[in-house]
């Protein structure tokens, strides 16, 4: 390849092809051209620094592919990667600040679990999440209703989530067609006609509370 000083100074500040030759391979890079003094060029990568090499070793016309194998062994070569796109849209960021919003809202209003205090927990943990009662797989339309949301202490969330059917009964979880004003009736009227079902919950509660802290409820 020959390459002249002067073929190159009218791709000054453009994207040149160094062509560096090893001893079983030959690796080509993008670089942009910076400046040229003498026989020297200075080029830079797009990670890297500027830096010093012969100016017979660029190539203003040449191209690189995505990979080059150097003994034997795949490298890849200088080329930018292509920005990642996030894959959540504009929608959803809305959706996820609005939720978090709305989550500081709650928290300011009801800052104790009101699972513990429906369940009559002798210590009322604060709230470290919201309960969907309805989930949002199932109604997305109450996502950002406050009377589908509970507090709920991460002991307590993890009985409804993992205890389906005793949720449901204690009306806790909701489904699709029911409606929140008569789930709010059901969670106050399980607490005095189901008391096996409200101490089961309650069993279950502390053993995953001790299972996550070691601590256990007086």
């Amino acid at each position: 390849m020959e390459t002249t000083t002067t073929n190159l100074k009218e791709f000054i500040g453009k994207t040149v092809v160094r062509v560096m030759t090893l001893k079983r391979s030959t690796v080509r890079r993008r670089v942009t051209l910076l400046a040229i003094s003498g026989t020297t060029a200075t080029v830079k990568e797009w990670d890297t620094h500027p830096y010093s090499c012969p100016v017979s070793e660029l190539d203003p016309n040449g191209k690189t592919a995505n990979w080059t194998t150097v003994k034997g062994v795949k490298i890849a070569t200088t080329k930018k990667p292509k920005r990642r796109v996030s894959r959540m849209s504009t929608r959803g960021l809305e959706l996820r600040n609005k939720l978090q919003d709305l989550n500081h809202e709650i928290t300011r209003e009801r800052p104790y679990c009101e699972i513990c205090i429906l369940l009559g927990i002798s210590f009322i943990e604060p709230r470290k999440t919201g309960h969907h009662i309805i989930p949002r797989s199932l109604r997305k339309d109450l996502v950002l209703d406050k009377n589908n949301i509970l507090s709920s202490c991460d002991f307590c969330h993890r009985v409804v989530h993992d205890k389906v059917n005793l949720a449901l009964l204690l009306g806790f979880l909701g489904l699709v067609n029911d409606k929140l004003p008569g789930l709010e009736q059901k969670r106050r009227a399980a607490m005095e006609n189901n008391p096996n079902e409200c101490r089961q919950f309650r069993k279950f509660r502390e053993e995953f509370k001790v299972a996550m802290t070691g601590v256990e409820t007086k």
